[in-house]
């Protein structure tokens, strides 16, 4: 992710609690082209004239969505970078959408009404989305307080994104968001940066702040879902946006178990959109502590939305995704969430078509998690690249106790990596090493050293 993109996202940070007048003037204002739009602003921000050109010329004369070229260069002019970056249109038009003094805005009018033009004719997102800043707003976003973003505001879809930028992994002061959006504009195919999965929150958007966790001393989770204004600040959205998905018998079978500590929906089949459902209640729930999402085909997509939940639960302490299809990618999703989580004791996750990558992304977590004793990994294909990897995770790894690793195709090649983990490790109590493809002699020799460290091992 670039330093601009981090730099964008964290511009969050400059939204206040204040309670400003409706964004109504650019209503009166017609759609004019880009070059014309941005006439106004030429004495307020440098080579705005160049940049719009720019801007024109890399965008298609057909661009995707339904939009026109002018409104789709709109919203790549808005990505773009000046130097120095703070120069860049999407600060200047920020601070102004931000500012008491609606006056401000007056310069920005024409061009506001054409990004915003073509912003509403891309399909609206009901997802969560994530954003972070390195400092502590916590004491901004008091649960049950509503909050308004008045600024054009970045996020993205991956909570990956915001570990490559060290939101997540990195030390210092942090806030993450994660958000509940339900007119989220994803702009991928419109941006300077189309690697980047970017979900823009139009400004004017309210949220209600649902949870709060210090998840580390230095990071801060806030839970923030989107709501409807008594009366809106923008004209309401287009008529196409994607109406909120309901299930009624799984809303009303969550409802029943939202006051139970074992919550189990086991070959329920289903969908990512059911998923996503279970999720936005786990988020919240504090009752439920053992959570049964067995033999339901969740892959990557759901396990994405789990990952965001929790992040912010905080009483949750067995999670069971056996038989699934998580595969390395959902495995990933949810070993990024047990980077911060500090609840969780047990995960289930045999039988999910995890590989040595998977392991990889799990050793990752064990040396940051504190939380975990025990994962249930049998079923799997790690092989011994994944023992390897986990060997290194539980090199640092001080909570760990039961470490299951039945059939996962490991060989006598493992040997010495499961005798450096029996030496290396003083807390790991059990480790389940059956029907995977040892030798007698190798059986021999790792219970012979296990007999001499702290962790059982077991081979039947």
């Amino acid at each position: 992710m670039s330093v601009y993109t981090i730099q964008r996202l964290s511009d969050i940070q400059n939204e206040s609690d204040r309670m400003l007048s409706p964004i109504n003037a650019y209503l009166k204002c017609s759609i004019l082209t880009l070059d014309v739009s941005v006439k106004p602003l030429e004495g307020l921000i440098p080579d705005i004239t160049h940049n719009a050109r720019i801007a024109k010329e890399r965008t298609k004369e057909y661009p995707a969505d339904g939009l026109t070229q002018d409104e789709s260069a709109a919203i790549y002019l808005c990505t773009m970078e000046w130097k120095p970056s703070e120069q860049s249109l999407y600060f200047h038009l920020n601070s102004a959408l931000r500012a008491q003094n609606r006056r401000l805005l007056t310069p920005y009018t024409a061009y506001l009404k054409l990004v915003l033009s073509g912003l509403q004719k891309l399909p609206s997102i009901t997802e969560n989305v994530w954003s972070g800043v390195k400092v502590d707003l916590s004491s901004r976003y008091r649960v049950g307080s509503t909050i308004t973003w008045w600024g054009l505001n970045s996020c993205v879809k991956s909570p990956r994104m915001l570990e490559s930028a060290e939101f997540l992994s990195g030390n210092g002061t942090r806030t993450i968001f994660t958000i509940e959006c339900r007119s989220g504009k994803q702009i991928r195919q419109h941006s300077y940066f189309p690697e980047v999965d970017e979900v823009v929150i139009i400004p004017g958007t309210l949220f209600e702040v649902r949870a709060e966790t210090n998840a580390a001393p230095d990071l801060h989770i806030i839970h923030l879902k989107q709501v409807e204004p008594k009366y809106p600040f923008l004209p309401p959205h287009p008529s196409h946006m994607k109406k909120p998905y309901h299930n009624s018998e799984l809303e009303n079978l969550i409802h029943n178990k939202a006051s139970v500590q074992f919550a189990e929906f086991r070959e329920k089949s289903l969908s990512n959109e059911d998923v996503d459902i279970i999720a936005s209640e786990l988020a919240t729930n504090t009752y439920w502590q053992d959570l049964s999402l067995c033999e339901n085909s969740i892959g990557s997509v759901g396990a994405a939305s789990l990952s965001k939940a929790l992040l912010t639960n905080s009483t949750l302490k067995q999670l069971r995704l056996v038989n699934n299809q998580l595969g390395d990618e959902g495995v990933e999703y949810i070993a990024l969430a047990l980077h911060v989580n500090t609840t969780l004791e047990c995960l289930y996750i045999q039988r999910n078509q995890i590989s040595s990558t998977g392991a990889m992304k799990l050793s990752v977590m064990l040396k940051i998690n504190k939380s975990l004793t025990y994962i249930h990994l049998s079923d799997n294909n790690i092989g011994d690249d994944g023992v390897a990897a986990l060997a290194k995770g539980l090199r640092l790894n001080k909570t760990l106790k039961h470490l299951d690793l039945t059939k996962n195709n490991i060989t006598n090649q493992s040997a010495e990596v499961i005798e450096e983990i029996f030496s290396q490790n003083q807390t790991l109590l059990f480790l389940k090493l059956s029907e995977n493809l040892f030798s007698n002699e190798i059986i021999f020799t790792l219970s012979q050293t296990a007999e001499q460290s702290n962790t059982c091992v077991y081979f039947t």
